[in-house]
């Protein structure tokens, strides 16, 4: 996980998170961990979903989703490289990347800023 603040906001609810899933040839998780990531109970969450040349069903499932997410298909450079073009895509203050075998629970964004906040005293949960 990465912020964009060197301080924290004051409001932290209007903190906007982009969850970053680097993909390959992962199609029969993928839908799962996009669902995950799109179900989160906090108000301003992007998904980026970055396949990095897959050659299974990924795409298809990607496309399923429409504009609920950000879909980037690129060639195959490495799980890194996907990372750092959705990275580079993203727009939120809070960037977390996920494994396309990651599932996560509905409050990870809370659980996140909460940990964020034990771990620098700057910020107020």
């Amino acid at each position: 996980m990465r912020v964009r603040y060197s301080e924290c906001p004051a409001n932290h609810s209007e903190l906007f998170f982009s969850v970053v899933i680097a993909n390959y040839n992962y199609g029969r998780f993928l839908r799962q961990a996009v669902e995950s990531a799109l179900t989160q109970d906090w108000p301003h969450v992007e998904v980026i979903v970055v396949d990095d040349g897959s050659t299974d069903n990924s795409a298809e499932v990607i496309g399923s989703f429409g504009e609920a997410i950000t879909a980037i298909f690129k060639e195959n450079g490495g799980q890194r490289e996907a990372n750092n073009v959705g990275f580079a895509k993203s727009s939120g203050d809070v960037v977390s990347s996920s494994m396309r075998t990651t599932f996560w629970c509905p409050a990870r964004c809370a659980r996140s800023l909460r940990c964020g906040a034990r771990a620098s005293p700057k910020c107020r949960y």
